[in-house]
């Protein structure tokens, strides 16, 4: 098997990718990442599946001088271009699926609360007043905040 140039070729050519794969997912396993983070992460794993994709270290292992019956230069080529592509498509979809489904409880029970307390507010007659009174009474007006 490893004397089948095409078979060499595409071991190769993933040889070379799965590294940003395994990158990409471990940085993605991290608890407290963000959408920046995952932004940057995306964009620098789509950067190096193209370099992967645009370089020409996908050439023909050396020694091999049989006449060629297989893929050619340009079906190698091409079909390690959609390869990238596909790779890159699929990991963007599947990131943007687990990005939907990963909202975690706290931040839903943070949510429901935001909007409770909205109509709350909306239904309270002279509400702005109300808090513009209270904190005029209060003596000591400076609020105490604690910095993490």
């Amino acid at each position: 098997m490893l004397q089948d140039e095409d078979f060499v070729f595409f071991l190769c050519f993933f040889h070379n990718i799965m590294p940003h794969v395994d990158m990409l997912y471990q940085k993605l396993q991290k608890k407290d990442i963000d959408a920046v983070f995952i932004k940057r992460a995306l964009e620098s794993f789509t950067s190096s599946v193209q370099t992967i994709r645009d370089s020409d270290q996908l050439q023909e292992p050396s020694g091999t001088d049989r006449q060629r019956t297989a893929l050619t230069e340009e079906a190698k080529q091409r079909l390690s271009e959609e390869v990238c592509d596909t790779i890159l498509a699929q990991t963007k979809a599947r990131i943007k699926t687990f990005l939907r489904n990963s909202m975690g409880q706290e931040r839903l029970n943070a949510l429901a609360m935001l909007s409770m307390e909205r109509e709350l507010v909306l239904n309270m007659r002279d509400f702005y007043e109300k808090v513009i009174d209270r904190f005029a009474a209060l003596k000591e007006r400076r609020a105490k905040f604690q910095y993490k």
